[in-house]
């Protein structure tokens, strides 16, 4: 299945700050260095009600990232955005009755908590697998500190949760340059390399309850009443997961994709779809490009196609161009891909 984030994150941006700009001024950084290119450079800092758009919390987490470079930042900004309770989305989920249905609210209210584009998730045994993938347009082996922050996040809700992650098992980017924190590599059961992001969950553990969840219901009940309100107005949320559906299912049965007939699809003009598209600060190209990235490792998962097979299979007329585009998408040749994708788990 896959769901796409796209209204403001509104339930984690201002509870990130609580936690982000003294974590930061500890270690000398001001709060003008993390909003620098963003619209929160010109507001009041701290403030009940920002406003903030998709791209600006992107780029207030990479500066975060650039500003300060210790590995060890996601851990304790995960941890503390957990342990404060300043978000009601990681209330609701922290007092979820067990560990699927944390995952399954982590899932319906995305779009208000984590900046991703888009997820994958799928079983995969006797484990629940877990893909997170980069914003559209970006470089799909290349790993931004939303992600970073996103694993962070499923770690620390797990423990509170008394989830044994030591079971859990990470796959982390071939193209990654960035250090882990060392409590994830003491936590987890296991870190290996790979194309994407990517977590694998035991099945069983979806099943488990949360020791004394029962006396947490108020405050559930209250948090989860306030996540609806706020689904309830995210904007464009039902076309740009109608756009990447289409879009994934035209490429998998090798059919025509145009922005004409997409635009068709939805019932909008091709420049009303170009300006939905904008808003999130996206393009048609960017959707297409996500999806056969997409596709393409879903390929090389089921088979050891050849350049010339994959190529057909992905829409295009040229092998070199599908090889070029491959390279420009994960950093590596479709070979190197082919050799690196073994399941992790038989």
């Amino acid at each position: 299945m896959v769901w796409h984030a796209v209204n403001q994150p509104r339930l984690l941006v201002n509870p990130l700050l609580h936690s982000l700009l003294p974590l930061a001024q500890r270690r000398g950084v001001l709060p003008p260095q993390l909003v620098r290119k963003t619209s929160l450079a010109k507001q009041t800092l701290p403030a009940s009600n920002l406003r903030v758009s998709p791209q600006d919390w992107w780029q207030l987490l990479q500066n975060a990232q650039q500003a300060l470079p210790n590995s060890e930042l996601w851990q304790l900004l995960s941890e503390d955005l957990i342990q404060q309770s300043y978000s009601p989305l990681l209330t609701a989920v922290t007092s979820a009755p067990t560990w699927g249905q944390a995952l399954h609210w982590l899932k319906r209210y995305q779009s208000l908590l984590l900046p991703l584009e888009f997820a994958l998730t799928e079983r995969h045994g006797d484990f629940l697998k877990l893909t997170l993938l980069p914003r559209l347009g970006e470089r799909l082996g290349a790993l931004a500190a939303p992600q970073l922050l996103a694993v962070g996040v499923l770690i620390n809700l797990a423990r509170a949760h008394q989830v044994a992650v030591s079971e859990w098992h990470l796959s982390w980017p071939l193209a990654a340059e960035v250090a882990l924190p060392s409590a994830w590599h003491k936590w987890l059961g296991s870190i290996h390399t790979g194309p994407l992001l990517t977590l694998h969950l035991p099945w069983q553990q979806l099943s488990q309850a949360k020791p004394g969840g029962a006396d947490e219901q108020p405050a559930l009940a209250q948090a989860l009443s306030f996540c609806q309100l706020q689904h309830q107005h995210a904007r464009y949320q039902s076309l740009l997961e109608q756009v990447l559906r289409w879009l994934l299912v035209r490429i998998s049965q090798q059919q025509t994709v145009s922005i004409e007939l997409l635009a068709q699809h939805c019932n909008l003009s091709v420049s009303s779809l170009k300006r939905a598209l904008a808003h999130h600060g996206s393009h048609y190209q960017s959707c297409v490009d996500s999806v056969r990235q997409l596709r393409l490792l879903q390929l090389l998962q089921q088979h050891p196609y050849n350049n010339t097979e994959l190529a057909q299979l992905l829409g295009y007329a040229n092998p070199n161009n599908f090889r070029r585009a491959c390279k420009r998408w994960l950093g590596v040749c479709p070979d190197h891909i082919r050799a690196n994708l073994q399941p992790l788990f038989s």
